[in-house]
């Protein structure tokens, strides 16, 4: 943001690279900020646990966010209807100036998942463990990282608050334990 002032006080004009974050899908807390009793830092190895692709993973998940303010949406979104293990939801959120040349991100839509999720969603294709590890540490040593969590009640919440259970792109989407769990909030709160 500095330079682009500097840029602009100069009479180069505006800068025209916009800053994106990334949201990295369920991630673990303990991993990327310093335990609260002793203040230790999680190596970027323990970091690399929330990196690694799961068997049927062909490459890393990312969400790309216009909007730092988009996180604990998109964060609701995914849990309600591609989790059905009612809990918190972890995540880590980095800017764009993280990656590396050799990270090369596609955007790859997921056609079963929700417009909002799949218009959103990118991949580092095939990485080798060594380039996450890479990637990892410079996330972790990211002063612009940040890392969120959203309650399960938060998630009930924002189902309620938003009619998920009312609309048609989210009714058949939202699993058999969030939605049992919607109904009785509701139940209750008449």
């Amino acid at each position: 943001m500095f330079r682009c002032l500097v840029k602009w006080l100069r009479g180069g004009g505006f800068c025209s690279q916009q800053q994106f974050y990334w949201f990295l899908r369920i991630a673990k807390t303990r991993r990327w900020q310093p335990d609260d009793e002793t203040g230790k830092f999680p190596t970027a190895e323990e970091a690399l646990q929330d990196l690694k692709l799961r068997p049927e993973e062909r490459g890393l998940s990312l969400y790309r966010l216009h909007r730092e303010d988009e996180a604990d949406e998109l964060a609701c979104i995914y849990s309600l209807t591609l989790r059905d293990n009612p809990g918190h939801f972890e995540y880590v959120l980095f800017p764009d100036s993280v990656l590396s040349k050799d990270d090369r991100i596609v955007h790859a839509p997921v056609e079963e998942h929700l417009r909002f999720l799949s218009e959103r969603h990118y991949e580092i294709p095939a990485p080798a463990e060594e380039q996450l590890l890479r990637l990892a540490e410079r996330i972790r040593n990211s002063p612009n990282k940040q890392v969120g969590r959203v309650r399960q009640k938060q998630l009930v919440d924002f189902a309620i608050q938003h009619g998920f259970l009312e609309r048609e792109e989210f009714h058949n989407r939202i699993g058999k334990k969030w939605r049992e769990l919607i109904l009785k909030k509701k139940k209750f709160e008449k």
